[in-house]
């Protein structure tokens, strides 16, 4: 059985073009991708959010805050709206992290520091499992999660693209890695030679869909129907069978998001 563990259900592109979640997932299901873990990135999609995973035996969700969202709330408001949200389904916190380059009118690198490391405590105390946003911040990412690292820390990095010597300070902190169909690409070279070299059982699948859809598959949405491509990718990159990425990576995943059943 596979898992997506990252991917956006409720994203606009998917209600314009008229895309059913039900119709998705049955697509999925018939490659054997079984569940589903569907994540935010604004305070405003966690009443939607909760509900689609309400809805659905097989949809879990995350609670969190992109680094660059929720401008107007304070930190405090927006602890609240996590805490308050949280139900039987939710499995962990995030997105969140760091997102360079800075726009115009985005978060400072000081306040998304604010936002993550209060995610990062209320997922600790918790006990939950964060999901890390890392655009362009390894520096800053590492130097924020050393700080957890002795407060029961457990999650991942999400889309990971950093090359080896990043991953195994990752690794070293207990966390997982997250792989998409960015692997599939001309430009994901660098990203293959990291893959190759990490234990697999620190790795695990996601789509990010509707993003980022595999080599071959860009012109369409991305959809978790794609994660078999996925695993199919990294099973050649590390000369082995489709069947051990696929078993590994559903035990590394249920073990990371453990309120999974």
């Amino acid at each position: 059985m596979f898992i997506d563990s990252h991917l956006h259900f409720n994203n606009k592109k998917y209600q314009e073009k008229n895309y059913s979640i039900k119709d998705m997932i049955e697509k999925a299901s018939i490659l054997n991708v079984k569940k589903f873990i569907t994540i935010p990135t604004h305070s405003d999609e966690f009443k939607e959010i909760v509900n689609i995973s309400n809805e659905n035996e097989e949809v879990f969700h995350t609670l969190g805050i992109y680094p660059t969202e929720d401008m107007g709330r304070k930190l405090n408001d927006l602890e609240n709206l996590i805490i308050n949200s949280i139900n039987k389904k939710t499995v962990g916190i995030g997105e969140c992290g760091f997102n360079q380059p800075l726009e115009e009118g985005d978060r400072n690198i000081y306040s998304q520091k604010s936002l993550f490391e209060m995610q990062l405590d209320l997922a600790t105390r918790r006990n939950l499992p964060i999901v890390i946003h890392n655009r362009n911040s390894d520096i800053e990412t590492l130097d924020t999660l050393k700080n957890f690292k002795s407060k029961n820390l457990k999650g991942v990095v999400h889309c990971f693209v950093s090359d080896y010597e990043f991953a195994k300070k990752i690794l070293d902190l207990g966390l997982y890695l997250s792989f998409n169909g960015i692997i599939t690409y001309k430009s994901g070279q660098n990203i293959c030679e990291t893959l190759k070299k990490i234990p697999l059982d620190r790795i695990i699948l996601e789509t990010d869909a509707p993003y980022l859809s595999p080599e071959g598959y860009r012109n369409e949405l991305n959809e978790p129907k794609f994660i078999p491509l996925i695993a199919s990718k990294i099973a050649e990159l590390r000369n082995t069978s489709i069947d051990e990425i696929e078993n590994q990576t559903y035990q590394n995943t249920i073990k990371l998001f453990d309120k999974i059943k």
